[in-house]
């Protein structure tokens, strides 16, 4: 490591050890492959062979097992024991052979990513916009019209995450839980403009 004064070097602490190295080898090992996963990666790999020009991906089977080996790493580093679909976006990494695929690659990936986590953030997201309605609700002075649809607005969101939260896998749930209690709290201070609005 370089420091501040010309011709001086400090011995840097390794972040991880050979041991813990060893670890997460194993844990990724252990990491468990669903079968809707298997085939989701091969069907990835029939879109791009589709496209033309990712012939190579089919003949090389050791880049198949590095595949399912990455993902399994993947999770592991998120703390997790089985492989979900948000795991397939470090694919994007591996599944090109030049830079000019690397377009293809991300549209074929794109709708095998997006997660339930996405979905519920990207409704949290809308209702949160800095100029919509719920917004302008909370900065004060609207009209009853405008804080009732605010109102709805929230409703409606909740309603949609909820609906998202109860439909989503052990791995997703947590996540989809504080969304929709950050959606719960704006629509309460939503609830609390409006009815001082009304006052």
């Amino acid at each position: 490591m370089w420091t501040p004064w010309p011709g001086a070097w400090a011995p840097i602490a390794p972040l991880l050890t050979i041991e813990d190295i060893n670890h997460l080898r194993a844990a990724r090992a252990r990491v468990a492959i669903p079968n809707e996963i298997i085939e989701t990666v091969l069907e990835i790999y029939q879109k791009l062979l589709e496209k033309g020009g990712f012939d190579w991906l089919w003949a090389d089977d050791r880049r198949l097992a590095r595949t399912f080996n990455v993902l399994q790493a993947a999770a592991v580093l998120a703390g997790r024991s089985t492989i979900i679909k948000a795991d397939l976006a470090v694919l994007e990494f591996m599944l090109w052979d030049r830079p000019d695929q690397i377009a293809a690659v991300r549209g074929v990936l794109a709708p095998y990513c997006r997660t339930a986590i996405d979905e519920a953030q990207s409704i949290l997201d809308a209702l949160l916009a800095p100029g919509g309605m719920v917004a302008l609700a909370l900065r004060g002075g609207q009209p009853v019209a405008k804080l009732l649809e605010a109102v709805a607005q929230c409703q409606s969101a909740c309603n949609e995450i909820e609906r998202i939260c109860s439909q989503a896998d052990s791995a997703e749930y947590s996540a989809i839980e504080a969304i929709r209690k950050q959606a719960q709290e704006t629509t309460n201070r939503v609830l609390l403009a409006a009815t001082g609005g009304l006052r």
